[in-house]
C-alpha cells in the first residue's frame, strides 16, 4: 500500500464535516510515485484545529471497471444528501462523472458511476445545493475560464 510520506504530489483539497461519523474529512488527490496515476484519498480528524490529528491518506475508489479514473479522472468533490454520498469529478476528455454511495457505506461503495456532464470542460467542477431548494450549481472550468451551470 502507498504510504502517504512517498508521495511529493497533493492537491485539490475539499473539507466537509461528516455528521453520521461526527469527523471532519479532507478529500484530496495524492500522486503514485513512479507512476503517471493518483488516488482520490481522504483523511480524518475530529478536532480540525489541531493540523497534527489528521489521520493517515485512504483510498476511496479502488481502479476498478467502474473508475473513471482510467479516463484522467481529476479534481473530486463530495457532497451529501439525507440518503446518499456523491463524488464529482472530471477527466480531460471534457466528462464530469458522478458516483454516489448509501451514507451507510460512506467513504466506500462509490460503485455506482453515471456521467454527469459532457461539455468543453476541463476540470476544477464543485457541486453545491441550493439552500432550501431541491438545485445544485455546479461551477466547472474550461481550460482556465470559468463556467456556471445550474
Amino acid at each position: 500500500m502507498l504510504r502517504v510520506s512517498d508521495s511529493s504530489y497533493y492537491c485539490a483539497p475539499q473539507v466537509f464535516y461528516f455528521e453520521p461519523h461526527r469527523k471532519w474529512y479532507l478529500i484530496y488527490q495524492v500522486g503514485i510515485p513512479g507512476q503517471r496515476k493518483i488516488w482520490v484519498a481522504y483523511s480524518t480528524t475530529s478536532d480540525i484545529a489541531d493540523p497534527h490529528s489528521w489521520t493517515a491518506a485512504r483510498p476511496i475508489l479502488d481502479g476498478g471497471e467502474s473508475d473513471p479514473r482510467r479516463e484522467g479522472g481529476l479534481d473530486y468533490w463530495i457532497i451529501c444528501d439525507d440518503q446518499r454520498a456523491y463524488l464529482f469529478l472530471t477527466s480531460l476528455n471534457g466528462k464530469m462523472w458522478r458516483l454516489w454511495t448509501r451514507l451507510e457505506d460512506f467513504p466506500r461503495g462509490f460503485d455506482h458511476c453515471e456521467l454527469a456532464l459532457e461539455a468543453k470542460i476541463f476540470e476544477a467542477s464543485h457541486t453545491y445545493r441550493l439552500k432550501d431548494q431541491d438545485q445544485y450549481l455546479t461551477i466547472i472550468e474550461e481550460n482556465g475560464r470559468r463556467y456556471y451551470k445550474a
